[in-house]
């Protein structure tokens, strides 16, 4: 595999988590705003699923950084 394809390979990988972050913002939001209005048990729920989708958002926020530091070592090689 030359580098043209790693390096393609590498920027749909990206793009992939970008479009994963974008999601997983929206649903953290809404969660987290229907969380807000809810009372009891619901909230506690809610405040579960705000921390795992959170988590879940810094997980792929670091796994873009990889992906960011491979592309540079890359071009860096070139």
């Amino acid at each position: 595999m030359d580098t043209k394809e790693k390096i393609d390979l590498i920027s749909k990988r990206a793009d992939i988590i970008n479009k994963k972050l974008i999601i997983l913002l929206a649903i953290n939001g809404a969660v987290w705003i229907y969380g807000i209005k809810s009372d009891g048990w619901l909230f506690n729920i809610s405040v579960l699923i705000f921390c795992m989708i959170s988590f879940a958002i810094i997980t792929n926020t670091f796994k873009l950084g990889d992906l960011d530091k491979q592309l540079k070592d890359m071009l860096d090689d070139k």
